[in-house]
C-alpha cells in the first residue's frame, strides 16, 4: 500500500542469547508474474535462519496476501515463474536441494513436479526454451522439465566460476539463453557487475558494469 509504515523489526544483537523467542519471519524472495500478481517467498524464521516456509500470492489490486504453499521442515533459497507453474527452491535436512513446481492456481496442494539434486544449488531460472537451468559452482546444468534432478540434459562449464552468493536473483536466462550471473569484486565492494556467457561453450561475452551494488 501507499502512506507510512512502521517496521514490526529495526533490527537484532548477533548474540545468540538477544535473539526474539518466537519465530521473525522475513522475505527471502518475489516473483512477479506478467499479469502482475505477486509471489513472495517468506521464512519462518528469517533472523535465525530456521526451517520452515511460506509462498503467498498478492492479486493485482488487492492488498491481502493468500497462504498458497509451505512447510515447517525445509529452508527456502528461491522462487521462479514457470510455463506451467509456480517453482520453489528449498534445501532439506538431509542434505539435498528440491525444485518443487506448484500449480498457480491451487492452495495448499501437492506440487506437481519435483526436482532432486546431492549437489549445491546456487540459483535457477526456467529458460525460454521450457527448460530448467541450474546454476552450479563451476557452471550451469540444464535440464528438461519432466526430469528429476539426476541427469542434465547438458552441462556449460562457464568462464569464470559462478560465486555462492548471487542468490535467485543474481542469476537469469535471456531470451537467445544467453546466462546472466552478477558478480562482486569483493565483500565489500560498492559496485557490481553482470557476466554474461555464452549458452553454447560457456565463454564471457560480455561484462556490463559497473553498477551500483546498493
Amino acid at each position: 500500500g501507499s502512506g507510512a509504515v512502521q517496521p514490526l523489526v529495526t533490527g537484532y544483537p548477533f548474540a545468540f542469547s538477544n535473539r526474539p523467542a518466537q519465530p521473525q519471519p522475513g522475505i527471502v524472495d518475489i516473483a512477479i508474474a506478467p499479469e502482475s500478481t505477486q509471489w513472495i517467498l517468506e521464512q519462518r524464521d528469517f533472523v535465525s535462519g530456521g526451517p520452515g516456509w511460506r509462498l503467498f500470492a498478492i492479486a493485482p489490486g488487492s492488498h491481502e496476501a493468500e497462504n498458497v504453499y509451505g512447510d515447517d521442515v525445509n529452508r527456502p533459497f528461491g522462487v521462479g515463474l514457470a510455463g506451467d507453474g509456480i517453482q520453489v527452491g528449498y534445501s532439506t535436512p538431509a542434505g539435498t536441494w528440491t525444485i518443487a513446481m506448484y500449480a498457480y492456481a491451487a492452495s495448499n496442494s501437492a506440487p506437481i513436479h519435483t526436482w532432486t539434486s546431492t549437489n549445491r544449488v546456487i540459483a535457477f531460472a526456467e529458460g525460454f526454451d521450457s527448460r530448467l537451468w541450474v546454476a552450479r559452482a563451476t557452471g550451469v546444468d540444464v535440464y528438461r522439465a519432466t526430469s528429476d534432478g539426476s541427469t542434465p540434459f547438458r552441462s556449460i562449464v562457464t568462464q569464470k566460476p559462478i560465486p555462492p552468493y548471487i542468490g535467485q536473483r543474481g542469476f537469469a536466462i535471456g531470451p537467445d539463453l544467453s546466462i546472466y550471473v552478477t558478480e562482486l569484486p569483493d565483500a565489500r565492494s560498492s559496485v557490481m557487475y553482470v557476466n554474461v556467457f555464452s549458452p553454447t561453450n560457456g565463454k564471457l561475452t560480455r561484462r556490463i558494469g559497473p553498477l551500483p551494488a546498493t
